[in-house]
Parts: structure tokens; sequence; C-alpha cells
């Protein structure tokens, strides 16, 4: 029986996921955008089963991301799987990779995790919901730890914030929702998040306080929280305005423009004009009781008493004059930045800009040195829409133009680089025709922005291990990991004995690897095996000190990267790692001192 059907762009998806599993729901349901289909199966509100169209969903390619098969198996189970198709993946994997009850339970969990969370990467398209079961059912996951993963994972940068302003702009954790937080499946990184929203607050304020955490991590944290329900949300801008209302006999005031903060109307009695003043209050101007604290003394003697009459219609003081002139003190407003708290210094705040400008262009340079697609260089999603690439683009302008870094002191040669790759990558991903061209030639295996060099006829023609070791370079280029480690592994198995192409492998797999601590000893390995034997040993060398920076272990990485200068002294890519851990690394002492 249908019991709904919809379109994903109507509300949040993980609304929709959350409604089925707070009712207990039992049935199918059934995602279908551009001709691919996705179904989550629930057993009274649980997922129990799903499947997605993606080759990087496959069970053989999730079990070997997550180190339960070794590469040079993933062939052959694929196969059997595919000759098997009546029969249960899993068991046909666990029957020919031999793998414990234990491990066959993890691995049904993480595939169906990661396929339920897939759909989170759909931005078009249309769901039916049955109440039927379709999937018989495998394994029984949280419905709340699947919007986490899809929202921080999947969800694309405009999903996200289309459905964080629907929810609200300040959160707080329900009381009743407490004792259920560690079904979202938070880690520690996530606690100091938890801990604000359990006080109340917003994320432009989890970001300005917590700068060591990706903002991507606090979104989805607050987007599972209030999709499931576990938040009281509001929509909050500016604090709601005081009028005063004060009467006094005076002349009536000459126009004037008003001042920044405040606005003034005029309104006539029979006896005397009445001005009507709204002030923006600010936490600091005003005491418990409402009446303004502190400010600039008055000019003249105060008035005598006045008694003060609240109007119904709004919570305002009526102040009669007396005969003598009274004189209204005013309140200074304190300077307060955007979130509504009292501003550093100028000096502090400029050095501070400064520092993270520094931070930007070191981290951006590395990629336009790496040679990375104009998607990487923008930070958005290869998929990104126009308006999304104008956003970004938009943002690192500001933050990149020369008149801005004169501004702050700056003057890296490398700022003024940067800002021209910016703008060749706005030009391109937003004129559609440039695009298209653009996506095809990233899209060739040999594709690179360089002209292909010719061979000539003394070389000997590429053996097909090398074509495959040069197409999932390509792909690593273009940021698929999945599809590099496909071609390397097939590279591998044709050279079983080229130290640098398991090398590599042991890159793309770190790279695809959602888990990268518990990869990262066997990556190492492959890379230290690579610096021993290989006739290249600075490519293992740089690698590896990539694994060491990702891994958050700066000064290991630094080392690695100044001994490949140390051989080769003109690497550029290796001088800017150097530049933005050591930018990063001086970043960090500042805000301890």
């Amino acid at each position: 029986m249908v019991r709904s059907t919809g379109s994903v762009t109507e509300r949040p998806w993980g609304l929709v996921l959350a409604e089925l599993g707070r009712a207990g729901f039992t049935g199918l349901v059934t995602l279908t955008s551009d001709a691919k289909q996705f179904t989550i199966s629930f057993d009274l509100g649980a997922i129990v089963a799903a499947t997605s169209p993606l080759a990087s969903d496959a069970a053989a390619r999730i079990a070997l991301t997550n180190h339960f098969i070794s590469s040079s198996h993933v062939a052959e189970l694929s196969r059997r799987i595919a000759a098997a198709a009546d029969r249960d993946e899993i068991e046909v994997l666990a029957e020919a990779a031999r793998l414990s009850s234990e491990q066959v339970e993890r691995l049904r969990q993480r595939l169906v995790a990661q396929r339920a969370a897939r759909t989170f990467s759909v931005e078009h398209g249309t769901y039916v919901i049955e109440q039927k079961i379709a999937m018989p059912p495998g394994t029984s996951l949280d419905v709340r730890a699947v919007i986490y993963q899809g929202a921080r994972k999947n969800l694309s940068e405009q999903q996200m914030a289309s459905a964080l302003r629907v929810f609200g702009s300040h959160f707080v954790i329900r009381p009743d929702a407490v004792t259920s937080l560690s079904s979202y499946g938070f880690a520690d990184e996530e606690k100091p998040i938890v801990a604000a929203l359990l006080a109340g607050t917003s994320l432009p304020e989890l970001e300005a306080t917590h700068r060591e955490i990706d903002p991507r991590t606090s979104q989805a944290v607050v987007y599972a929280l209030a999709a499931y329900g576990a938040c009281d949300a509001e929509h909050r801008s500016v604090p709601p305005p005081l009028t005063r209302t004060v009467t006094a006999d005076l002349p009536p005031p000459r126009p004037s423009p008003p001042r920044e903060g405040a606005s003034y109307v005029i309104a006539r009695t029979a006896t005397s004009p009445v001005i009507a003043r709204t002030v923006t209050p600010t936490p600091s101007s005003f005491g418990p009781s409402g009446a303004p604290t502190g400010g600039r003394p008055p000019t003249s003697p105060p008035s005598p008493a006045v008694a003060r009459t609240a109007t119904p219609a709004q919570p305002a003081v009526a102040r009669t004059a007396t005969p003598v002139r009274p004189v209204v003190a005013r309140t200074a407003t304190p300077i307060t930045g955007a979130r509504g708290r009292p501003t550093t210094s100028p000096a502090i705040s400029r050095t501070s800009t400064a520092r993270r400008t520094q931070a930007l262009i070191a981290a951006r340079m590395i990629l336009v040195e790496q040679g990375a697609d104009h998607f990487a260089l923008l930070g958005v999603p290869f998929d990104a829409p126009v308006d999304v690439v104008q956003t970004a683009y938009l943002n690192l302008v500001r933050q990149l133009h020369p008149d801005k870094l004169a501004e702050l002191g700056i003057s890296d040669p490398n700022a003024q680089r940067l800002f021209a790759q910016v703008g060749i990558a706005f030009s391109t991903l937003t004129d559609p025709a440039r695009r298209a061209a653009y996506l095809e030639q990233l899209a060739r295996p040999t594709s690179q922005l360089a002209l292909p060099r010719t061979r000539t006829s003394e070389e000997p023609p590429a053996t097909p291990a090398a074509e495959a070791y040069r197409r999932g370079e390509a792909a690593l280029r273009r940021d698929d990991p999945h599809d590099a480690v496909i071609e390397l592994l097939r590279a591998c198995q044709l050279e079983p004995g080229n130290v640098d192409y398991h090398a590599m492998l042991g890159w793309a797999q770190f790279c695809a690897a959602t888990d990268k601590v518990s990869i990262a000893t066997e990556t190492k390995k492959s890379l230290e095996r690579a610096i021993q034997k290989s006739h290249k040993p600075l490519v293992a060398r740089f690698l590896l000190g990539r694994v060491e920076r990702m891994l958050g272990r700066d000064r290991e990485a630094l080392r690695h990267f100044h001994e490949v200068l140390d051989h080769q002294p003109h690497h550029a890519e290796a001088a800017s790692e150097v530049r933005a851990i050591q930018a990063r690394l001086a970043a960090a002492a500042a805000r301890r001192r």
C-alpha cells in the first residue's frame, strides 16, 4: 500500500527519514533520480537494508575500503557476486573471503549505512513510501545515525544551507533528548558542539568559538538533531527593539537624517509633540530590569522625578514633562561585533585576519601547484551549480582582493597568482560551453591540463599496467579515489613487482577510506617500502608526508617534506606544504598566547 509520495526538493530529506523512524514505520522507501533508483527498507522504524546503483556502493568496494578484504580479491569477488544474483551479496562475499560472523555483521552495517546515507546526495528526484517488505532485514540501524552520516558526507552545500534556514538560526537540545545523543554516532570531535548546543547556540557562534572544528561537522550535527526533533530551534535575527516614549514640552525637531541604530517618529498631541525613539538594546547597555546602565553623564542637572505609566501597546515608559525642561540621559551603545559581542582591538583583529588569509593563500597554492581542478580550487563539489560557484568565488575574492591584502599588510607574491587562478576557475565554471568542454577534458582517462607529450619512435609503447597506472593517477587528480583504487589495483595485478604502483595504490586507498586512522599503518608500509626500493623514492616520501599531515601529525609531515626539499630544493608542492603547515602552527601558537 502506497503511504505517500513526494519530491526531495519539497523539504529536507532528513525530515522525511526522521518521521519514518519516529513513527516506527515498516516498509520500503524508493527514491528515483535521473533513472537511478535507491531503496531503504524500514522495520519498526529501524533501517534494515538499502540498495544503491552507484559502483562506489558495491559490496566488494565497501569491503575493500573498510579493510575486510585485500585489493587482489576485488575482481574475483565482484564476479562471484554478479554470478549469484539470487543470493545475498554479503553471504557470497563472506564465504569467498572467509569472514567471521562478527566481520560479516560489521560489514553489513557499514554497507547498509553507506547506501542509505547516499540518498542524501540526490538533489532532485521523487520518492515513494510503501508499507511493504521488499528486502529481507539484514541488520538494524538507528535512523538518527544514518541522517548524521548522510548530512556530513553526502549533502551538498546548497542543500545544507537551505535545510538549516528551514530549521532555524538558534538551537538548544531538548532536555528529553539528552539521553539519546549516543544514537547519532557522534565521536569525540563532536563533543564540544553538543556541549554548546546543550546551552543554546547558533552556527556562527559555533564557528567562531570552535575554529579547530570543520564547519561542515557543526552543520551536520545541527542538521541531524534538528531533523529528528531533538532541538528546540527558533529564527533569530537581531534582539527585539525597546521603544521608549518621552513626552516633553519641546519645539518640533528639525528634520535631519537619523543616526545609525535609531529611528525617530514624530506625533503631535494637543499640547506638545511626542518623540518616540526606537533603540536597539545590547546586553551590556541594559540591566536585568530593562533600565539603561552606564553611558555618558547628562550635561545639565537631572529633571525632577516623573511618574512612569506603561502603555497598553508596548512595554514603553511614558514620562510626563514638568515645567522645567527635562534632560534625557542617553546611554552609550558599545561597539559590538556581528554576533552582539564586544569587538576586540582593531589591531588584534587585523592581525588575526592577516594570519587566516596567509594560511588560506598557502593552502590554495598547494592545490594550484598540484594541478587541482577548478572545483577543488574554489572549494565546491564536482557537480556544484552556478550559484554555488558564484558564492564561493565572491567569498574568495573578498579575502584575496589586492586592496584587502594591502590593508592587511600582506605582500605574498603567490597571492596575485592565486587570485588570477581563481578568476580563471570562476569564468570557466560559470560559462556553460566552457564548463562542458572542461568537464569533457577531465573525464578523459589521460587528460592533463598540459599538452600531452608526443611519444617518439624510440620509446616503447606503454604497457597495459602503465596505462592503468596513468588512469589511476588521472582519477586522483579529478578527486575520484574510488576509481583510482580500481585502476591502480589493475596495474598492480598486471605488474605485481612494481613498488611504485603499490605505493600509489596505498595512497589511493587512504584517500578513499572513511576511517583513515585504521588504514594509515598499511599505507605507510607501502610508501616506506617504495622509499627503500623505488628508483623514484621522493614521490613516496612526499606522499608519506601528506599522510602524516592528513592525520594531524604536522611535525612528522614537516620532516618528510623537508627531506624532499633537501634532495630537490625546487619541489614546488613540498614547499607549499611546508608553508601551509608553518602558517597553521604559527596561528595555533598565537591563539595559545
